[in-house]
C-alpha cells in the first residue's frame, strides 16, 4: 500500500500558525476563549473547583501559567482510584469539557487556505491512510466530516468516508461493512482513524440499547444529543490525555486501534508528523513497532528534529535532538534501509522534498 501518516497535535499547531494549543497550553487558550474566565479576566464559578484542585495538588493558578493538562488528568485519576468521590469525577467531567469547547470553538474559525493541512489534501493519494492522536476536527471537515454526515457522499478524498461508513455506527444503515466473511490478507481502503476520540463523536451509554457504544459522529457540538433507539443523553468520546488510557473501555476505540495496527504494519511509508512519543506512551509505542520489515521509508516532520547549538567560535551548528527521536528510531530505523529516515521542520518542506540536511546544509 502506499503512506500512513501519523499525526499529533504539532500539525494542527502548525496549521493554525500556533493558534491551536499543544498540551501545555489549553487552560491559556480556555482563558483567552473566555471559557473558563470572565469578561474581567477572573475564573467563572463554576470552574473555581478545578483551579482549587490545581492549585492545592501543583501548587498553579490555571490563569496564568502554562500547565500540562496530561500531569492534572493523570493525577485525578489516581486520586479518583484512591478515593472515588463525586467531587473528583465532577472536575475531571469540568477539564474534559474545557478541551471540548476549546477545541470546538478553535475548529469553527475559518484558517487560510494555503494553510498546511490544505497542502496535504493535495498531496494525499487514495491508498494513505491517516492516523492521529488529534480531538479537534480540522482536518475531519477538510476531508468532508459534514458531507457524510448529511449523506451527501460525493467527497474528493475517501479516508474520512471510509471511516464513516465502515466503521462507525452508520455502517448499519448501509450494507458498508456489513454480511462480510472473515478475511486472511488485509486491503486497505485508505482510512482516517482517530485514536483518541474526537469531540463530535456521540454514543450511547446504555448497555440494554441495540446502539449501545455505537459511535456517531454529528454536527451540532452546542446541543445535548439523545440516541435514536433508546432516548438516552448521549455522551461524547474523547479519550482523556493520561498516562493509563483505558482503551478497551470504549469497543469502537479497541476496532480504530485494530485498524491501525493493520495500516502501520502494511505501510511503505511512515510520515510521522508533529508527534512526539512520550517514554511513557506504551501503546504508541507499541503501534510503531508493527511496523513491517519491508519499509521502505520513514519520514519525521516537526521542528525540533534538530536543533541548534552555538560554537564558542560563535558559528551555528545543527545537531540530531536524540532526547526527541530516540523514541522513534529504537522503534522504525531497524525496519528501513539505512539513510531512509528522513527529518522535515514543516509539511510545507515535506511537500517541496526538502529535507533539514538540504534545506540548511547539514553535512
Amino acid at each position: 500500500m502506499g503512506k500512513v501518516f501519523i499525526i499529533g497535535a504539532g500539525a494542527s499547531y502548525g496549521h493554525t500558525n500556533g493558534d491551536f494549543p499543544l498540551i501545555n497550553g489549553f487552560f491559556k487558550r480556555a482563558k483567552d476563549l473566555r471559557i473558563i474566565s470572565d469578561d474581567d479576566g477572573k475564573i467563572k464559578n463554576e470552574y473555581d473547583d478545578v483551579n482549587k484542585y490545581v492549585k492545592n495538588i501543583f501548587n498553579r493558578n490555571i490563569l496564568k501559567e502554562e500547565i500540562n493538562i496530561e500531569e492534572i488528568l493523570t493525577n485525578l485519576e489516581i486520586d479518583i482510584e484512591k478515593n472515588s468521590i463525586l467531587e473528583l469525577k465532577i472536575i475531571r467531567g469540568k477539564i474534559i469539557e474545557v478541551i471540548r469547547s476549546t477545541i470546538n470553538k478553535l475548529s469553527a474559525k475559518p484558517y487560510n487556505e494555503n494553510s498546511e493541512y490544505f497542502l496535504f489534501i493535495k498531496h494525499l493519494e487514495d491508498e494513505d491512510s491517516i492516523i492521529t492522536f488529534n480531538w479537534d476536527l480540522l482536518l475531519d471537515d477538510i476531508l468532508g466530516r459534514k458531507k457524510c454526515i448529511e449523506h451527501a457522499l460525493v467527497n474528493e478524498k475517501k479516508q474520512y468516508e471510509n471511516m464513516f461508513m465502515k466503521l462507525t455506527g452508520n455502517r448499519r444503515q448501509t450494507w458498508a461493512g456489513m454480511g462480510l466473511s472473515p478475511y486472511v490478507d488485509y486491503q486497505t481502503t485508505g482510512y482516517y482513524l482517530k485514536l483518541h476520540g474526537s469531540i463530535d463523536w456521540a454514543y450511547c451509554p446504555n448497555e440494554d440499547c441495540g446502539l449501545y457504544n455505537e459511535v456517531f459522529p454529528v454536527d451540532n457540538l452546542t446541543n445535548q444529543h439523545s440516541c435514536t433507539e433508546c432516548s438516552t443523553e448521549s455522551k461524547f468520546l474523547i479519550i482523556p490525555p493520561v498516562l493509563n488510557k483505558k482503551y478497551n473501555e470504549f469497543p469502537f476505540i479497541k476496532k480504530i486501534w485494530n485498524f491501525a495496527k493493520k495500516e502501520v504494519y502494511s505501510a511503505d511509508e511512515l510520515v510521522i508528523w508533529g508527534y512526539g512519543l512520550p517514554p511513557t506512551d506504551f501503546y504508541s509505542m507499541w503501534l510503531l513497532h508493527q511496523a513491517s520489515s519491508s519499509l521502505k521509508n520513514v519520514s519525521i516532520i516537526n521542528p525540533v528534529c534538530f536543533r541548534r547549538v552555538k560554537r564558542k567560535s560563535g558559528v551555528i551548528k545543527f545537531r540530531k535532538n536524540m532526547n526527541f527521536l530516540r523514541p522513534f528510531l529504537s522503534s522504525v530505523k531497524h525496519k528501513t534501509e539505512k539513510n531512509k529516515i528522513k527529518y522535515y521542520e514543516s509539511f510545507r518542506d515535506y511537500y517541496r522534498g526538502q529535507d533539514f540536511l538540504t534545506k540548511y546544509n547539514i553535512k
